[in-house]
């Protein structure tokens, strides 16, 4: 019995954005397991929707729990919230809808989410130490700036030290920016939230992931990981059933990086009315793809096994990333001790040089 359209509801997604992704991917999970085991769709949702804590999410879920009990399918349900359930999320499911695997859908659907998320802690954890390190650096750095030099100022002035060059400009900077601290404050958030709002213009966007690309060590870990979710999306997306030519449109509009969004949506366009394949394109673009990838690829599609191709590049570049991160540890940690001692050092130089000129006058 065909789905019964789906009436036209306004649904605010500011409200009902936000769910982390293990949340989604707990729900995944949990539906998956319990439909495998026999227990009817709105049971299941309904005993889902009890036990999460989020409150937003069980609202949510209780719509769909109508929505189904009114003959909606459920990916139908879900689209009406594309901000919690992407393209991927509902594509997933009515291809399981369809082909009465919808708990293996699930299954596959929990794991990429779970992949998703450990890649999003992998970046992240790698970029955590160079901004503690970074933040300490400023944090002390303007203490000795703002807080000491401004104190013992005085004292100098009345006793007649002669400055130092450095002291001298630390001082004007930190007079300067105490003077104009309001000006300098709605300076920066304007500028945060003026590259905040540039990022929504496409173009802009589009060249700030370029830039991202060429950055050394940090590029490559940007490479790395758009890789990983290339290869995983659409390796997913193809073993749970779905068509080349859509799995690459919803891998596509699942990419963080503009510029993986456009090649990937080139190759839908160009298989669809050229008919060529992924590996040929790929080939054209080492920069993007390395020929490890490309060659797999035409590996899987001469097999016929390119789901199982992709998922493996998934593993490969996800270890690969593992790599990175221990490398960059090693190789940032010298680098930012480096940067640390230069800039903490001039600034207590500044501060203990005319303290020694102070204590040599009384002395003598």
């Amino acid at each position: 019995m065909p789905a019964k359209p789906i009436k036209p509801k306004k649904v605010n997604n500011k409200v009902y954005g936000g769910v982390p992704t293990k949340e989604k991917m707990l729900f995944a999970k949990h539906l998956a397991i319990m439909i495998h085991a026999g227990l009817p769709l709105k049971d299941s949702l309904e005993e889902i929707g009890s036990q999460t804590k989020m409150p937003k999410f069980r609202k949510v879920l209780s719509v769909i729990v109508k929505e189904v009990e009114n003959g909606q399918f459920l990916s139908s349900a879900m689209a009406l919230y594309p901000k919690i359930f992407d393209d991927l999320f509902t594509s997933l499911v009515r291809v399981g809808e369809e082909s009465g695997k919808l708990s293996e859908n699930l299954e596959y659907l929990a794991v990429q989410l779970e992949r998703a998320d450990t890649l999003k802690q992998k970046v992240r954890g790698a970029l955590i130490y160079p901004a503690i390190v970074l933040a300490g650096t400023l944090g002390v750095a303007g203490f000795l700036t703002f807080v000491t030099l401004p104190q013992l100022l005085p004292i100098f002035i009345s006793l007649k030290v002669t400055l130092p060059p450095t002291t001298q400009f630390l001082f004007d900077f930190s007079h300067f920016a105490v003077k104009n601290g309001l000006y300098i404050a709605i300076g920066l958030v304007g500028l945060v939230l003026g590259f905040r709002a540039m990022l929504a213009v496409k173009g802009f966007r589009f060249a700030v992931n370029r830039v991202m690309l060429s950055i050394p060590v940090f590029g490559k870990l940007e490479q790395f990981a758009q890789l990983t979710r290339f290869s995983q999306i659409l390796g997913t997306l193809l073993a749970s059933g779905v068509d080349i030519v859509r799995a690459l449109q919803i891998t596509a509009a699942s990419m963080g990086s503009l510029v993986y969004r456009k090649e990937l949506l080139d190759i839908a366009q160009n298989m669809s009315k050229q008919g060529e394949s992924i590996a040929q394109y790929l080939a054209r673009k080492p920069k993007l793809f390395p020929s490890i990838v490309e060659r797999m690829i035409k590996v899987g599609e001469k097999t016929g096994k390119l789901d199982a191709s992709l998922l493996y590049i998934a593993d490969f570049y996800d270890k690969e990333i593992d790599g990175i991160v221990g490398n960059m540890t090693a190789i940032i940690e010298p680098v930012l001790l480096l940067v640390l001692g230069v800039v903490v050092g001039f600034v207590a130089i500044s501060v203990i040089t005319p303290i020694y000129k102070l204590t040599e006058g009384i002395h003598r």
